[in-house]
């Protein structure tokens, strides 16, 4: 059997991520923790997936 699915996540406010994104100088790399503090709650969501699909039963 075969469950193919697609997923289309966007649970962030878009505004504050590009002002966010607007105080690091454009030279400069995002931090790391960049995507944690703005998409945390997106990323939260898609490991309980990956968790859910790879569980043994």
């Amino acid at each position: 059997h075969e469950l193919t699915a697609r997923v289309a996540y966007v649970n962030f406010d878009g505004s504050k991520a590009l002002a966010a994104s607007e105080t690091i100088p454009l030279h400069q790399k995002l931090p790391e923790d960049f995507i944690s503090q703005i998409c945390g709650e997106t990323i939260s969501a898609a490991q309980k997936i990956v968790d859910w699909l790879t569980e043994e039963s």
